[in-house]
C-alpha cells in the first residue's frame, strides 16, 4: 500500500511535468530525517532542497506513525531538482518487531511471549493502521467490522511466523 499525502500530490503533479531524473527507494524512520548521512549525502548529489525534504517528510511522518518506524519511501525527482515522496506501508513483521522491541532483544531470537490482552489491543492498533492506512480521515468506526477482524486474524497468524505467542496464565 502507497500513501500520498495531499501536498505530495500537489506537487506530484508539477513533478510530473517534466522528465524524470531518477525514483530513489529510502529506508528512512518516522520523524527522524536529517542531514546526517547517508540520507543528506544521498539526496545532495540530485541537487534537490534537502531541507525541504526533511521539514516535508518529519511533520507528515510524525502524525502518521510512532517515532523512529522504518519506513520505505519511494522518492521521485525530476531534472528541474524538483522532487515527491510517497510512503509504503511497513510490514506487519516490522511493526510486530517495533511493538516487542524490547521482548524480542530479550529472547535472544527465540520465542516471545506477551500476554494475551496487550497482544490483542497491539494487533488492534495495528490493524487499524492497516486499514486507515491510505484513507483522508483515520476513523476506526467507520471500518467494517467483518475487515477489521480479518486483519486482526491476519496479524495473529504473523506474530505466530515471527514466534510471539500468547503468555499462558499461571492457573493454566
Amino acid at each position: 500500500m502507497t500513501y500520498i499525502s495531499k501536498k505530495q500530490a500537489a506537487k506530484k503533479v508539477i513533478v510530473r511535468e517534466k522528465p524524470i531524473l531518477v525514483r530513489l527507494k529510502l529506508i528512512i524512520g518516522a520523524g527522524t530525517a536529517s542531514m546526517t548521512p547517508p540520507l543528506g549525502p544521498n539526496l545532495g548529489q540530485y541537487g534537490i532542497n534537502s531541507i525541504e525534504f526533511f521539514n516535508d517528510f518529519n511533520t507528515e511522518t510524525k502524525e502518521l506513525f510512532e517515532t523512529g518506524l522504518a519506513l520505505r519511501v519511494i522518492l521521485w525527482i525530476n531534472v528541474m531538482k524538483a522532487f515527491y515522496f510517497e510512503l509504503q506501508m511497513p510490514k506487519i513483521s516490522n511493526l510486530l518487531k517495533e511493538y516487542y522491541k524490547v521482548e524480542c532483544e530479550a529472547a535472544k531470537g527465540g520465542n516471545v511471549y506477551i500476554e494475551k490482552e496487550r497482544l490483542l489491543k497491539d494487533c488492534f492498533k495495528i490493524a487499524i493502521l492497516l486499514c486507515t492506512f491510505n484513507k483522508a480521515e483515520k476513523q476506526w468506526e467507520q471500518i467494517e467490522k467483518k475487515y477489521l477482524r480479518i486483519t486482526v486474524l491476519e496479524i495473529l497468524g504473523t506474530c505466530r511466523s515471527c514466534k510471539i505467542y500468547v503468555k499462558k496464565a499461571e492457573n493454566e
